[in-house]
């Protein structure tokens, strides 16, 4: 695997898991101290192919924080009142907007193996908020990426917090 593969799978398991490496990662910072079954191990040895010698961890940690920032100003942006052009990616019907990040969830599971017909069946099958909502975050991949990584932590269920102690 090159590198390039390798920072692509670190950072799709980033997107795929963000809301619980991103609880790891607060705990890691308030006890100093990873849970053992905590994927931010995995996430680590996925970043060993790109990251400085040793640095896995670090590398590991930036990805994260990336990627829930990210998250983050979609969801701030979804919430918003401001104008789209105030907010880059503003959603324009935030109703709208709310009701098709489950539905992007559903799409990434499903996009890879899905023909283009099936893929357009998708998203002709979208009332036309959602409709116009979807082509403002699929115009690129970075604005897709981060209406997932949403979607993902809207939809997620809360993890259990391991204390330091166990």
């Amino acid at each position: 695997m090159t590198i390039k593969q390798s920072r692509k799978t670190a950072r799709e398991f980033v997107e795929k898991h963000v809301a619980a490496l991103s609880a790891d990662v607060l705990i890691w910072r308030k006890s100093a101290s990873l849970p053992s079954e905590s994927p931010v191990h995995e996430l680590a040895s996925l970043c060993v192919p790109f990251a400085a010698d040793g640095d896995q961890y670090i590398e590991a940690e930036r990805l994260i924080v990336q990627q829930a920032l990210e998250a983050t100003a979609a969801l701030g942006a979804a919430a918003s009142d401001t104008e789209p052009h105030q907010q880059g990616s503003a959603a324009r019907n935030e109703a709208a907007y709310r009701r098709l990040l489950p539905k992007l969830v559903e799409l990434a599971e499903q996009i890879d193996s899905m023909s283009e017909d099936e893929y357009g069946n998708w998203v002709d099958a979208l009332p036309q908020d959602e409709f116009f909502e979807y082509i403002g975050v699929a115009h690129n991949a970075q604005s897709f990426n981060s209406a997932l990584a949403a979607a993902r932590m809207l939809t997620s269920k809360p993890s259990a917090v391991v204390s330091a102690g166990q």
